[in-house]
């Protein structure tokens, strides 16, 4: 499929393997605009009461599907431990079937189940107000190439990232826009713990991370994308018909991705 397209759309991370696969071709690395929208703060304190967060409470947040390649088992132990450290931190995961709902749960002794949310998916418009709930935001993908998307809806929420490190989260954070750290509990809990340590850094960190977002993925750079990649399809095409040019595309398109999408 990759070698007959004459135009491939690839998750960021996987433009060094297409271009492998398929020396030379026409190749767009996809990304979505994030969410910009400023999230109410009546509808943030709202969301606080009816979860049952009280107002001192170190919001870590995760959003996303519950594959096992977006590891919530190192996410749970890294939490864990980072509780027995500071007791004020909460966990709060939104995407959850009420089958990965209960198995997560059932992860946490009842000290910590306490302090964790586990939720079901929430629809796009209520997330700017989970996001503006965080503290801080998690997104742990050691093990696949391609950015998820809702690292860009972190980064323009303004909250501080923690991310492990690798080809899945660097195309688009780095040591100034992220506490990045390695795929191993200890890691994790250690950069959750330093994003409440270091407020200073934690907000020079989220302000980074928001304005590179604004910066380089908003709305007007995602037109830009879509008019480039419809432009290059379009180049392709012949100016004369060929014979039974109806019954075959003059310039196919083929998109890739080492995952199911998820943001």
């Amino acid at each position: 499929a990759l070698r007959r397209a004459s135009q491939i759309v690839c998750s960021t991370g996987l433009a060094d393997y297409v271009r492998a696969a398929v020396p030379g071709i026409s190749l767009t690395e996809w990304r979505f605009p994030p969410l910009i929208d400023a999230a109410d703060q009546a509808a943030v304190r709202q969301l606080r009461d009816e979860l049952d967060v009280p107002p001192d409470a170190h919001v870590v947040g995760y959003t996303g599907n519950f594959a096992a390649y977006q590891r919530l088992d190192l996410l749970f132990e890294a939490f864990t431990q980072a509780l027995a450290v500071d007791p004020k931190l909460m966990l709060v995961c939104v995407g959850a079937s009420e089958t990965a709902r209960a198995a997560a749960l059932a992860q946490f002794a009842p000290h910590a189940r306490a302090r964790v949310r586990i939720l079901a998916p929430e629809s796009r418009a209520r997330m700017p107000a989970y996001l503006a709930m965080a503290d801080c935001l998690i997104s742990l993908r050691p093990s696949s190439d391609n950015l998820p998307l809702k690292v860009l809806d972190y980064m323009a929420a303004g909250r501080p990232i923690v991310a492990t490190r690798g080809r899945a989260h660097e195309p688009v954070l780095n040591g100034e826009r992220a506490f990045l750290c390695e795929a191993h509990a200890a890691s994790v809990k250690e950069a959750i713990l330093e994003v409440f340590s270091s407020p200073q850094r934690a907000l020079a960190v989220a302000s980074a991370a928001r304005a590179h977002a604004l910066q380089h993925y908003g709305w007007d750079r995602f037109v830009q994308l879509i008019e480039g990649l419809y432009g290059n399809i379009a180049a392709l095409r012949p100016r004369q018909p060929l014979p039974n040019a109806s019954a075959r595309p003059a310039a196919r398109a083929a998109s890739y991705s080492s995952t199911l999408p998820d943001r």
